[in-house]
């Protein structure tokens, strides 16, 4: 009985997540320069090697907007709209949605990774964007002629 509560209560949660109406936003983040050099540093020890993969960055921050999307299928999935030394454009599209997340590789922050290949990714803009609803009334069928 445990079990069968248990797994209602997921399939539940879960139905009522994923209904969860598409709204559009453009969120932009400021970059918070002291705590962008921590990680910096903290990479350039060898700690969360994840951040110089801008693919594995966008996964993560697409996964940390829906919990039902695992950053794994995000990655597999993620689709380049531009791509330079600099600046990252990266788009996830669901059913309902599709997420595009910038990232950056700040100038600021060379004299902590020495040289761009060491750079950490960060995000600075994700765009949701929903599919055009289409309200137009249904065509009546044409009258049949004799």
């Amino acid at each position: 009985m445990r079990n069968l509560i248990l797994v209602t209560a997921l399939f539940s949660s879960t139905i009522l997540f994923a209904a969860t109406p598409c709204k559009p936003a453009v969120e932009h983040t400021k970059l918070d320069q002291a705590a962008t050099q921590t990680i910096q540093k903290k990479v350039n020890l060898g700690g969360e090697p994840w951040r110089l993969d801008a693919k594995e960055v966008a996964a993560r921050q697409v996964e940390s907007m829906d919990a039902t999307l695992k950053a794994p299928v995000v990655k597999a999935w993620l689709k380049t709209v531009k791509s330079d030394e600099h600046t990252q454009v990266l788009s996830y599209k669901t059913e309902d949605r599709t997420y595009e997340i910038t990232m950056r590789k700040p100038e600021w922050l060379l004299p902590y990774a020495s040289i761009y290949k060491t750079m950490i990714w960060n995000v600075t803009d994700v765009t949701t964007t929903c599919p055009a609803v289409t309200n137009a009334p249904a065509k009546k069928p044409a009258a049949a002629t004799k």
